[in-house]
């Protein structure tokens, strides 16, 4: 986003690192810049590095450096979180709840200004009522069905900031599917829960029969529909979804998976289940470990794996559709970009990855991991 940000716009941009001091806040970016393969779409003339923390009062900051940022900035884009799937609530609260407080004091602070909200569409659960699944207009419920305190943080952020935005304030709330990796280089955050799953599989040499969608999108079509449409004049108030109007299943994926050349067997998602448990004493470094309470036999049924509910983008299409972005499809050229990703970034061991030729004549990529679990 802060690159999306640069390009997009003649602003200068603050942004808030948790840092001692400056340089080391430099450093930091630099590095994060680096291994998301940013660094040639910085002007470092425009960023003004801020030492701060989103859990802490005042976001970590001065008084006086606090009313300094209030008071030169236009818009605030509130995308920091701390992602755990594992964590409960009040471990999470701290950050994505009352640090979305401090980020909502900023613009009643010196001047107004508007705050653009990355929420997640993890804030809804249960069945939608319509068939084309939960749209921007819904409802979010708080209810049994929402669990994960990731997910009840992000509600209980979002339901702050919506209400805020019902007496006065400049709110926009995007909604993110999970992020992929980046539709031009393939780059991706390694360490996220969908990667974990994916590395997990191979690890395994198994994969889940299911047919669950993948409600997924490339980071650089949700960076860029953010500020694109951050800068329509009537944007305040609106709440837009961004995820693919047509996405993968489950099986679709780790079927292009397999035919690419990975070792994996389709099992029944009981099956899988009872091969990641076992797996966490088995395999050394399992991707999956520390995620083994998400995939716990009474927090998955079987169900689940087959059924989910959809999110309805459309209005949000037509909006970016209007200003000429168009959504990408999530095709072999897509999967062929990110599987070179994992390869050369290392994910997967390069000493380990070699080249098949599959029965139609063309190349592919196997992986050989080792500790392949024994079933």
């Amino acid at each position: 986003m802060l690159a999306d940000l640069l390009e997009q716009t003649q602003a200068n941009v603050y942004s808030l690192i948790r840092a001692a001091d400056e340089p080391q806040a430099v450093s930091r970016l630099e590095k994060q810049l680096a291994r998301y393969e940013l660094l040639d779409r910085i002007d470092w003339r425009r960023i003004i590095p801020v030492c701060g923390d989103l859990a802490s009062e005042r976001l970590g900051l001065s008084e006086d450096r606090y009313r300094e940022i209030a008071a030169n900035v236009d818009a605030i884009f509130h995308n920091g979180a701390l992602v755990n799937f594992v964590q409960p609530y009040r471990a999470l609260k701290a950050a994505n709840v009352s640090g979305s407080v401090e980020v909502l004091r900023l613009p009643a602070t010196e001047r107004p200004k508007a705050i653009h909200y990355v929420s997640t569409l993890s804030v809804f659960a249960g069945h939608p009522a319509s068939p084309q699944g939960f749209s921007e207009t819904d409802e979010p419920l708080l209810g049994d069905a929402l669990t994960g305190g990731y997910a009840q943080s992000k509600w209980v952020a979002e339901t702050i900031l919506r209400a805020a935005s019902l007496r006065g304030f400049q709110v926009a709330v995007y909604r993110p599917a999970t992020v992929a990796g980046d539709s031009r280089n393939g780059v991706w955050n390694t360490d996220d829960f969908v990667c974990r799953v994916f590395k997990g599989c191979i690890q395994m040499g198994l994969a889940p029969d299911a047919d669950s969608r993948l409600d997924m999108a490339p980071v650089d079509f949700v960076s860029g529909a953010i500020v694109t449409l951050a800068q329509e004049p009537d944007v305040a108030g609106g709440i837009f979804h961004l995820n693919h109007p047509h996405p993968p299943t489950a099986n679709a994926l780790f079927d292009w998976f397999i035919a690419a050349g990975f070792p994996l067997r389709k099992v029944s998602a009981r099956q899988w289940r009872a091969a990641i448990q076992a797996s966490a004493e088995t395999i050394a470094d399992f991707a999956l470990a520390p995620l083994l309470t998400v995939f716990a036999e009474e927090a998955v049924s079987d169900e689940s794996m087959d059924q989910n509910a959809g999110y309805d983008c459309s209005a949000t299409q037509c909006r970016l559709e209007a200003r000429g972005m168009a959504y990408l499809p999530i095709d072999d050229n897509l999967l062929a970009r990110y599987r070179d990703y994992f390869a050369r970034s290392g994910w997967m061991n390069a000493g380990n990855i070699e080249k098949i030729v599959n029965g139609d004549g063309e190349n592919g990529l196997c992986c050989r991991l080792p500790g392949r679990v024994r079933m």
